[in-house]
């Protein structure tokens, strides 16, 4: 077992996207937007660092599973890139989630306590189940699997406000975190994982374009293995129809004292072109590397979104 495996086995750079996410929302929107009405943000670093621990960890545990369960499937999709069996055995991969998702769940558990919230409790109690039964049932079925991921994506933002929003309501705040100014935090991140969730979703459809020979070999009953690569395809043209449209829709409605100048040739130039060129990408394909091809503009696309966070002049 080398160090480079298990970075590939619980897939260390969609862990660093999730923690640049966090870390953006919180550092570049929700602080700077709390200072702009004077409000004092309510969650210490270190409490923010316990809830992208538990986040991360929870994460690499579900990447790790899913990798356990995935084995046959793998092995026909991308031969060359198969982990567990070859860089790493099946009892590390297993060993690995069970530690990371104990120390996700229990400091999930410690960010709970703290600001006495139960639901948070319930929440990080309740994804690794769903990360579990995603790589044993619901990755199989006709997008229930790929509606769940970008689900678990978008929450991954708006746990951010909603944690900096609970420690807020326990401490003496000058505002309700209801009224008109914090609330536009929460539309905001809303917004930013709105998108997340529906870039992750094209992503998921177009990687079951990917995947297709292995997943029927697996007896998966994906979209692309259903109803075939031409309506797949139709789907993830509208799925990102929907995106631009909501794209344009946020950008209409950001607040006037936000500078929108820079944010709309941001999102011109680095969401929308590469987001049509993405479709017309998927709909000249007719392999696993054309459909690679588009899945991995996709991620870039997700991460110029966040990105995006530098051009909110707040």
């Amino acid at each position: 077992m080398s160090v480079m495996g298990l970075i590939r086995l619980v897939r260390l750079p969609n862990l660093a996207f999730i923690v640049l996410f966090q870390v953006m929302l919180r550092y570049s929107l929700v602080l700077p937007m709390l200072a702009k009405f004077g409000v004092e943000p309510a969650l210490s670093g270190a409490q923010f660092a316990m809830l992208v621990i538990a986040t991360v960890c929870l994460a690499a545990g579900g990447n790790a599973i899913n990798d356990y369960f995935d084995i046959e499937a793998d092995k026909v999709n991308r031969p060359d890139r198969v982990v567990i069996g070859n860089v790493v055995n099946r009892r590390f991969a297993l060993l690995t989630h069970v530690v990371t998702t104990l120390i996700g769940i229990f400091a999930g558990i410690y960010l709970s306590f703290i600001l006495r919230r139960p639901a948070f409790l319930l929440l990080f109690v309740t994804l690794p189940v769903l990360l579990w039964f995603y790589s044993t049932h619901f990755k199989k079925q006709v997008l229930v699997g790929n509606l769940l991921v970008a689900i678990l994506v978008a929450l991954t933002g708006y746990m951010v406000v909603s944690v900096e929003f609970a420690a807020l309501d326990r401490s003496n705040c000058p505002m309700s975190t209801n009224e008109p100014p914090l609330s536009w935090i929460w539309y905001i991140v809303c917004a930013y994982s709105v998108f997340a969730f529906i870039c992750n979703l094209g992503r998921e459809i177009i990687k079951d374009l990917e995947d297709a020979e292995g997943d029927g070999k697996a007896g998966c009953h994906t979209l692309a293995i259903e109803l075939g690569p031409t309506y797949s395809k139709a789907v993830v043209t509208l799925v990102e129809a929907v995106l631009l449209a909501g794209c344009s829709l946020a950008l209409g409605n950001i607040p006037s004292w936000i500078d929108t100048s820079r944010p709309t040739a941001y999102f011109v130039l680095l969401i929308a072109i590469p987001t049509a060129a993405m479709c017309a990408m998927v709909w000249s394909g007719h392999d696993r590397r054309a459909y690679h091809r588009a899945s991995q503009l996709s991620k870039a696309i997700m991460a110029a979104g966040v990105m995006s966070l530098f051009f909110l002049n707040i």
